[in-house]
């Protein structure tokens, strides 16, 4: 800046008193680990089993871009606090094989199925082209 666009340009003098003086307030110190999800886990006592679950699901979570909070995740735990690890460790299985958003415990005694169709006949293979919709054979089954 020592080429002056005029030439009676003069530099501005700074009037600012308390231009060096700078205020530092301090600030508390953070806890970064009091807010992380590795606290909750730490703080809830979880047995190295359980951990592995849980991070496997928070990992699901984050895959899927539902990642958790500490709040969040403090909950999740304690609903789960009273269930055995192996029980967990199922729903957890069964929960990201079936692409759930939540995590549900296994139906009937913890071996892992597929939903199967709620009707009480299996489906037909073969349609008769007169009776498509199967009419005559569910009268003929009442009748006789």
């Amino acid at each position: 800046m020592n080429d002056p666009l005029f030439k009676n340009e003069q530099p501005i003098p700074d009037t600012n008193p308390d231009k060096n003086q700078h205020i530092e307030t301090p600030l508390p110190p953070i806890d970064k680990k009091r807010n992380t999800l590795d606290a909750v886990m730490d703080e809830a006592g979880l047995s190295p089993a359980r951990k592995e679950a849980v991070d496997l699901w928070l990992s699901y979570k984050q895959e899927r871009k539902q990642p958790y909070k500490p709040v969040g995740l403090k909950v999740l735990l304690n609903k789960w606090a009273k269930v055995s690890d192996s029980e967990f460790e199922a729903a957890v299985t069964n929960s990201i094989s079936n692409n759930y958003s939540g995590i549900f415990a296994v139906k009937s005694g913890g071996v892992l199925h597929q939903a199967q169709p709620s009707r009480s006949e299996p489906k037909r293979k073969y349609i008769d082209p007169d009776d498509p919709f199967g009419f005559k054979k569910k009268a003929a089954a009442q009748d006789g």
